[in-house]
């Protein structure tokens, strides 16, 4: 997932998510680890997908069933020393 974001043509995924939960979660990211994170989830359901798996995630969806994502095939790099936001 080497990509350069910014040559490519992207698209803009957004949620409304419950502040408290979107608070909780992410005092403890940086927001480029929120995006990588989103990034990584969206990959890795595409390959999912590829795979065949699409009935494993609407189960994780719909009925509440476990979902294991597949991992990125490379991680991204970043700039800080792997400490959180809170450090």
């Amino acid at each position: 997932m080497a990509e350069d974001y910014q040559n490519i043509e992207t698209r803009k995924a957004t949620a409304q998510i419950e502040k408290g939960l979107y608070d909780r979660v992410t005092k403890n990211f940086h927001q480029g680890q929120v995006t990588a994170l989103f990034r990584n989830v969206f990959e890795s359901l595409d390959v999912m997908i590829a795979e065949g798996k699409f009935i494993d995630i609407t189960n994780y969806i719909y009925k509440a069933k476990s979902l294991t994502l597949k991992p990125i095939k490379e991680p991204i790099k970043h700039a800080t020393n792997g400490s959180n936001k809170s450090s």
